[in-house]
């Protein structure tokens, strides 16, 4: 399942308030990564927001379901 790059966004934000483990190393390595890429790294940021958004979509899923049976 693909979103688009707005939602792929939303989802990261969501995660990143609410589920990261260590949110200051998250935020040091994004500043981090964005400053020294120049936009070269572009690729990778969309790939980070687009494993955010499955493992989001994922974890949705399987709390939805208990034993088969939808909660």
């Amino acid at each position: 399942m693909e979103s688009d790059l707005g939602t792929q966004i939303k989802n990261y934000i969501e995660w990143y308030l609410y589920e990261c483990n260590d949110p200051k190393d998250e935020l040091e390595y994004l500043i981090t990564l964005i400053i020294d890429s120049g936009g070269k790294e572009k690729d990778e940021i969309l790939e980070v927001l687009e494993m955010m958004t499955k493992a989001i979509i994922k974890n949705i899923e399987q709390n939805t379901y208990n034993n088969g049976k939808r909660i």
